[in-house]
């Protein structure tokens, strides 16, 4: 997907002829590419009927932890369309040297003392007034 330019990128689909300088990989000078295709012509499959259809969002509540969340629906068959995890970069995890031990990330490294403001008050009033010019 780019966000840039709305476009989405389908493996397989839309795909172009791009020349090139001729060299051992490209004998022909001609490679294939896919080419984007704007995110108003795509529609997601509905799982019951393996179909496009449009979609409605919808308002749910799980009834087990009370949380609200936003579900995709098909218009044509009501059916729930589930969000699918790319999960994919957890497989390239690794610790290294420049990550926070969880030690650090529970240390508490800043305590507010009882009536005294966080920030001093004029810069609580610069920040406030949003129309004063800041130069």
């Amino acid at each position: 997907v780019s966000r840039k330019t709305n476009g989405v990128y389908v493996r397989g689909l839309n795909l172009a002829f791009k020349n090139v300088p001729k060299d051992d990989e490209t004998p022909s000078g001609k490679i294939q590419k896919e080419m984007p295709i704007h995110v108003t012509n795509v529609a997601l499959i509905d799982p019951s009927t393996n179909r496009p259809t449009k979609v409605r969002l919808e308002s749910y509540q799980d009834p087990t932890t009370g949380k609200r969340e936003k579900r995709r629906y098909s218009l044509a068959t009501g059916t729930y369309i589930p969000k699918k995890m790319d999960l994919s970069y957890q497989r390239v995890w690794k610790d290294s040297d420049f990550d926070t031990t969880p030690e650090m990330v529970n240390a508490v490294t800043f305590e507010t003392a009882p009536g005294v403001p966080p920030f001093p008050e004029d810069l609580m009033r610069e920040v406030k007034n949003r129309y004063k010019k800041h130069y």
